[in-house]
């Protein structure tokens, strides 16, 4: 592992740890339950805070744990007021064998990547487009990055394992009752469409936290456990 490679994993790490979490803001916190074709297939549980400092600067930090039947996702994801991100880490897991180790880090609108699995390191940089966020295919509290950087309009959604960057457009269809906890929850769902032509469905409640979300072309559910408090 390089030195840069450390120093990012420093910097998540100490925003993971470093300080008691009282000393933060819990913006969002519960559990999604992970349906694929109707079945369950996994579970995740997450925390999204808000980092000290004042108002207009002071930027996010979410963390979790993902449960499939095959592997274990570990993120923290630390981003800007607006969402934008700032550093990534994603400890990937097969039973007790770590089959990758993801990070990432932004420097002067660069998006640098680094990804070790047990076959080698490779890295890649790319371009980091306004409006970009960072979205896991198979986690789903960052979407609330998605709503946090704006309801309607052109983003760009970074998918640091799988190594993808694709443009998409963000359209909020309006208010709408969905299921949340097992009881209908007011929402307004969002409407993404990625330049290929698929589309991700996003609930979000008044404050932007992540309701269910929906990818068709996957089959894939995202339901959350209970309503946010």
């Amino acid at each position: 592992m390089t030195r840069r490679h450390l120093l990012v994993w420093a910097v998540c790490a100490q925003a993971v740890a470093a300080r008691p979490a009282g000393a933060q803001n819990v913006v969002d916190a519960g559990s999604f339950t992970i349906l694929v074709d109707g079945a369950r297939a996994g579970r995740e549980t997450f925390v999204i805070r808000r980092q000290p400092g004042p108002a207009t600067t002071a930027g996010y930090l979410a963390s979790g744990t993902v449960l499939y039947a095959d592997r274990r996702l570990v993120p923290a994801l630390t981003t800007d007021s607006a969402g934008v991100p700032v550093t990534y880490m994603l400890d990937v897991r097969t039973g007790t064998t770590r089959t990758a180790r993801v990070s990432a880090q932004i420097t002067r609108g660069r998006f640098t990547l680094r990804t070790q699995t047990p076959s080698g390191e490779s890295a890649r940089e790319l371009v980091l487009p306004v409006g970009a966020v960072i979205v896991d295919a198979d986690i789903f509290d960052e979407y609330f990055f998605v709503a946090l950087a704006g309801r309607h309009g052109p983003i760009s959604i970074l998918d640091p394992r799988r190594g993808t960057q694709t443009s998409a457009q963000v359209v909020d269809t309006g208010p709408e009752r969905v299921m949340a906890g097992g009881r209908l929850t007011d929402a307004h769902r969002l409407t993404i469409t990625e330049r290929d032509g698929q589309v991700r469905l996003l609930w979000v409640d008044a404050n932007g936290r992540v309701l269910r979300v929906e990818v068709p072309d996957r089959q894939v559910v995202a339901v959350r456990d209970d309503p946010p408090r």
